[in-house]
């Protein structure tokens, strides 16, 4: 599928870059100092491309995800060794989706999931994070625009107002955010981004210049968390 491949060769191109000169062979003394097999490999492209081949080395793989997750110097690495099983999973559930969209969404969406891999059994992350990438990017994409989210947009004027309600003053916006919070509206993983990206000045931006992708795809992402929110908090309002 050219928009999956696409996105793969910009993390493998990146891979590419950091692999070259002195960076590169900093970079793969601090993958040799994980401990982890490196299958002879004299740079950390040779090795992400080692790992993504289907030679049984799902649990080597699972490893370096876990690494790559609370390493972020080695995030490119990760991704690229998981690459091929996200490009077989995108292929097997096809299906319309806008190019552009799709790619800016699995890019990040990608990146996210790292931070939370080392939760899943060691011999499924790679095949975890494939199919839960591609879900969310295509669920991302398919979600309908404009409509309802319009006007709901316009009636709350985003979720920066209740994060400045003292919590102690009981305020109703702010009881009605905790019954949508509690009732699963948004995963936890949504609510930390959001408020993170609303509460700190220029959230968004770092955030975006932090995970290497483009601050529309997360704007847009923080978006439709917010109108899920609105749409749930208004019927809260309502009762």
């Amino acid at each position: 599928m050219q928009t999956t491949s696409a996105v793969l060769s910009l993390f493998t191109r990146d891979l590419e870059l950091k692999s070259a000169g002195n960076p590169g062979r900093a970079l793969m003394e601090l993958i040799q100092a994980t401990g982890l097999d490196t299958l002879q490999a004299s740079t950390p492209l040779e090795l992400g491309l080692k790992l993504g081949l289907k030679d049984h080395r799902d649990e080597l793989v699972g490893h370096y995800l876990a690494v790559g997750s609370s390493e972020p110097r080695l995030r490119t690495l990760a991704i690229v060794a998981a690459g091929p099983t996200i490009e077989e999973v995108a292929i097997r559930n096809a299906g319309p989706a806008p190019r552009s969209e799709f790619k800016s969404e699995l890019c990040v969406v990608l990146l996210e999931l790292l931070a939370t891999i080392s939760d899943v059994e060691v011999t499924e992350r790679r095949i975890w994070l494939a199919q839960h990438a591609v879900s969310a990017a295509r669920a991302a994409t398919r979600s309908p625009r404009g409509g309802s989210g319009a006007s709901l947009e316009s009636d709350y004027r985003g979720i920066a107002e209740t994060l400045e309600v003292p919590a102690a003053e009981h305020h109703p916006l702010a009881e009605a955010l905790d019954r949508v919070l509690e009732a699963g509206v948004i995963t936890q993983e949504e609510w930390e981004f959001t408020k993170g990206t609303r509460s700190t000045y220029g959230g968004l931006q770092e955030m975006a210049e932090d995970l290497q992708v483009s601050y529309a795809a997360l704007q847009k992402r923080r978006r439709r968390i917010e109108l899920r929110l609105a749409a749930a908090i208004n019927a809260e309002l309502a009762k």
